[in-house]
């Protein structure tokens, strides 16, 4: 401010009131904008993940009798009343935040200590599912109420969310990112007569913008660390522990063993009597018996990576290999692969049905044919819908293969009776 001081006496002169106020008014109006440009600059600069931890902690924490209100009732077929609308209201503060940590320019960090193997925790997934339940169920209040815009907002905030929750990605995080996805794009097929085509748009292009192709591909070398590299150092640190005494070190090493091969059921497929004793019962051999899993990880990804005609052909027999593989770690520690890539691969193609329906919406005549399915040799395969004797919309299916699951999905057209407008129950009625 000396500075600009010091340069109005220089070029304005003395006797001139007028010029040297308005010349005031210009400087104070353009440092001001200059300093909001810069805090908003520096708040874009913030981990994002704080403000959503922070979002998270203001959470609201509703009564039993209030949670399942709002929740367990389907309202899909029937419209929300007065008290649901209050409860979902008490969310404001928890989505102004989620607004706020989209805006970010710096890449997430969730602080996830990837260092502490198959302990690691990830609260956050859980949050972000929740939150996206949550926004569906707000969107439904604001859309009911004519407010299809505040719906967007909602749900981008939580699309957003989606995005940063696979920081150090793992096949968890994909599969909640999967999940978020899903029930977004739900709410809009069953929504969709009621959408507007600019909100509908709206949505879409965030979505876009958080591609989901590759996830669980770059989820692997996170697997290994989470692992395989969790379970050497974990043998090293124990070697330490009990120098010169295997003994001791194996047995230690067993107690780690049956805590990770036990699962939520409290049951055990493989023992670590079994790994020690193929292991050569000595911690020099369980160091190289786990080192054999790498080249499992590195095929894995590369798999992962494939185009689906590839993988499909490739994919089952290289999980029948490590589910059958004498070499008991490799049993339970790598994923399963063709469960894992196909929901990529349905993610990618309900994405893409949604873009269909909307140049369909856009375009009766061609609209459908402008959009290619990712897996076919062509559009989705589309047809009319009718649900208990009347027309009630469209369906959109894709030749993606997954044994047992039809990938589909169905847009509401007309209201009526709530029908399930994708999964194993599509075109049921809801209950």
């Amino acid at each position: 401010m000396r500075f600009i001081g010091k340069l109005q006496r220089n070029i304005i002169p003395q006797k001139n009131m007028k010029t040297r106020k308005f010349f005031w008014l210009i400087a104070i109006s353009v440092f001001t904008l200059f300093a909001r440009v810069s805090v908003a600059q520096e708040a874009n600069n913030i981990n994002p993940a704080l403000t959503y931890w922070m979002a998270f902690s203001i959470m609201p924490n509703l009564s039993e009798d209030d949670h399942k209100y709002l929740f367990d009732n389907d309202w899909r077929s029937k419209p929300m009343d007065a008290r649901a609308g209050k409860i979902a209201a008490q969310y404001d503060q928890t989505f102004k935040l989620l607004k706020k940590a989209s805006l970010s320019t710096t890449a997430p960090d969730w602080g996830v200590d990837l260092h502490e193997g198959p302990y690691a925790l990830y609260p956050h997934l859980a949050k972000g599912k929740n939150l996206a339940q949550v926004a569906a169920l707000r969107g439904a209040w604001f859309v009911q109420n004519k407010q299809p815009a505040a719906a967007a907002e909602d749900l981008k905030a939580v699309i957003h969310l989606g995005g940063s929750l696979t920081d150090r990605n793992s096949i968890l995080a994909g599969l909640v990112r999967f999940a978020m996805d899903n029930i977004v794009l739900t709410f809009l097929a069953e929504r969709w007569y009621e959408l507007p085509t600019e909100t509908i748009q709206d949505v879409l292009s965030t979505i876009d913008k958080h591609p989901v192709n590759g996830l669980m591909a770059s989820s692997i070398p996170v697997e290994k660390i989470l692992c395989e590299d969790w379970f050497l150092r974990k043998i090293q640190e124990i070697q330490t522990e009990f120098p010169g005494n295997d003994q001791k070190a194996l047995e230690s090493l067993s107690v780690v063993l049956r805590e990770i091969l036990t699962n939520e059921n409290g049951k055990k497929e493989d023992s670590e009597v079994d790994i020690i004793k193929a292991a050569g019962s000595t911690t020099a051999g369980l160091i190289s018996y786990t080192q054999e899993l790498s080249p499992f990880y590195a095929e894995t990804e590369r798999v992962m990576n494939l185009p689906y005609p590839e993988f499909k052909g490739v994919a089952e027999a290289l999980d029948k290999q490590l589910s059958s593989h004498p070499n008991i770690l490799v049993r339970n520690f790598l994923p399963s692969i063709a469960k894992a890539r196909n929901k990529e691969f349905r993610a990618i193609a309900n994405r893409s049905m949604l873009h269909a329906a909307l140049q369909y919406r856009l375009d009766n005549s061609n609209g459908l044919a402008s959009v290619q399915d990712p897996f076919g040799n062509g559009p989705f395969v589309a047809s009319r819908f009718a649900f208990e004797g009347a027309d009630r919309g469209f369906k959109l299916k894709s030749a993606l293969d997954i044994k047992d699951s039809e990938v589909s999905y169905l847009f509401v057209e007309k209201p009526g009776s709530a029908f399930q407008v994708q999964g194993p129950r599509i075109g049921q009625a809801v209950h």
